[in-house]
């Protein structure tokens, strides 16, 4: 990936919503699998560098973010300042799937005016399909 990379998201759903929001080219946008892949792309390629990871917040926390001081909390996002480098982490609360319908919810969004489900099971297998055609 290139060096131009700064934002590092979990997954590709995650890559979209980056790309689509700060307008990032794919030269910008370092697609990772999983939150452990975020944080060992961060260390190994990024550890001087500035870049922002992007994350749901999961069961299990992140050994990572002990490193990290909370900026900003709130019911949909969570924004973390690395102490001692130009690092950031994004996470989405809750995962990424609930996060849309909740986001898309408070907005007043309707998904079935996109011909996209509502129900989270239902848009979790939407998600899958989007993914598989992604390979």
């Amino acid at each position: 990936m290139s060096s131009n990379s700064v934002f590092i998201p979990e997954w590709y759903v995650d890559s979209c919503l980056i790309e689509v929001l700060i307008i990032a080219d794919k030269n910008h946008v370092n697609h990772q699998k999983g939150n452990g892949t975020v944080v060992r792309e961060m260390k190994k390629s990024f550890n001087n560098s500035f870049c922002v990871g992007i994350i749901d917040e999961d069961r299990k926390d992140l050994d990572y973010l002990n490193e990290f001081d909370l900026v900003k909390g709130t019911e949909f996002l969570k924004l973390w300042k690395h102490r001692q480098k130009h690092q950031y982490m994004v996470q989405l609360r809750p995962v990424v799937e609930k996060w849309i319908l909740n986001i898309c919810a408070k907005g007043n969004i309707d998904l079935t005016q996109f011909s996209l489900p509502t129900e989270l099971k239902r848009f979790r297998r939407f998600r899958n399909l989007f993914l598989l055609k992604q390979m």
